[in-house]
């Protein structure tokens, strides 16, 4: 039982309330597709996805990325953000890094793993590397865009549990508290206002890679 309840919940199907998030959103491929945004980029080869597959090909796409003699750098660094991304609470693949999910569970600052988790860390540090790799300039305003998502989490995360923070975190507006999202905007402003609230572009600039 213990097994079947935290080890095998990429199996489940859409009949199976487990906790609070079922279905099979498991089955999701975690370097390719984001929750809540539709299908920007193709899937070369698809592959059964569970913890042992998915590690080994985080690290056979981190191995290619930091390969100066890699053609694609930008790619595969993009394609490990994703699956990070995935991996924290917001993501399809949360799985990789806890037991259960549940939409009341609360964040503590600091705690182990949870920098991560809630507030996205190594996500942005690796669409970062991206963009510092990327080689056309709409590549370069979605590795922003992602990058400004991942910081915003990170933001909602330090102030969680200060509500008067929150409201004003809020009221202020996310864009101008996020530097991403405000170099997005000085360095390519015909790109701002398509990419900062909209991700029916993604799947344009992301094809802009040469």
């Amino acid at each position: 039982m213990y097994w079947e309840r935290n080890y095998t919940a990429w199996e489940r199907n859409e009949n199976e309330n487990f906790y609070d998030f079922g279905g099979n959103v498991f089955d999701e491929n975690p370097f390719y597709r984001l929750n809540h945004t539709q299908s920007f980029m193709p899937e070369p080869d698809g592959f059964k996805c569970n913890k042992s597959t998915v590690t080994t090909r985080l690290i056979r796409y981190l191995e290619k990325a930091r390969n100066p003699l890699e053609a694609n750098r930008d790619y595969y660094y993009f394609l490990v953000a994703n699956c990070y991304y995935n991996m924290s609470f917001y993501g399809n693949a949360w799985m990789m890094n806890r037991f259960f999910r549940s939409s009341a569970e609360s964040s503590e600052p600091n705690v182990e793993g949870d920098r991560n988790y809630h507030g996205c860390h190594l996500a942005k540090k690796y669409y970062l590397e991206a963009l510092s790799h990327a080689k056309s300039d709409k590549f370069r305003a979605l590795c922003l865009r992602m990058a400004g998502t991942c910081h915003e989490r990170g933001l909602y995360y330090e102030i969680d549990s200060d509500y008067e923070a929150k409201v004003a975190f809020q009221a202020r507006g996310f864009q101008f508290q996020n530097p991403y999202y405000q170099e997005l905007a000085k360095r390519f402003p015909d790109d701002y206002e398509k990419l900062a609230g909209n991700c029916s572009y993604f799947e344009q600039y992301f094809r802009a890679r040469p």
